[in-house]
């Protein structure tokens, strides 16, 4: 019998990691990640089942991280929901074109990311 899924939280503000720790831990086993950096580390070293990834971090940002995922081959199967304040079509269709699965804006209930992830990976297991 396997555990519960594995959500990697990508987003360089500690608040917004904590809240959507404390959320999203109550279905998922959660691992964190401050920087495009680290999630580029986590995501080599054991795919998640999903990624939350805030797109505007500084450095690294949430585009290059799904552009190094994409080119290295990393996590492929993993969900990807896009967490940003840029709403612009061309973000949308950017994050979508680099592998994104959704694309939510900020501010964001967390239990709306919950249910999407429940219902992304719901979907994954048929």
């Amino acid at each position: 019998m396997t555990g519960p899924a594995d959500v990697l939280i990508v987003d360089d503000d500690p608040d917004i990691r904590t809240m959507l720790g404390y959320t999203l831990g109550r279905d998922f086993t959660v691992r964190f990640a401050a920087s495009g950096s680290e999630a580029i580390e986590a995501l080599a070293e054991r795919a998640p089942a999903a990624m939350v990834l805030d797109l505007m971090m500084p450095g690294i940002d949430g585009y290059d991280v799904l552009e190094v995922r994409r080119e290295r081959g990393l996590a492929p199967d993993t969900c990807v929901v896009v967490l940003s304040c840029l709403a612009a079509e061309r973000d949308l269709v950017r994050s979508w074109a680099l592998g994104a699965d959704a694309h939510l804006g900020k501010p964001v209930d967390p239990e709306h990311i919950l249910t999407k992830l429940r219902a992304h990976l719901a979907v994954g297991a048929r």
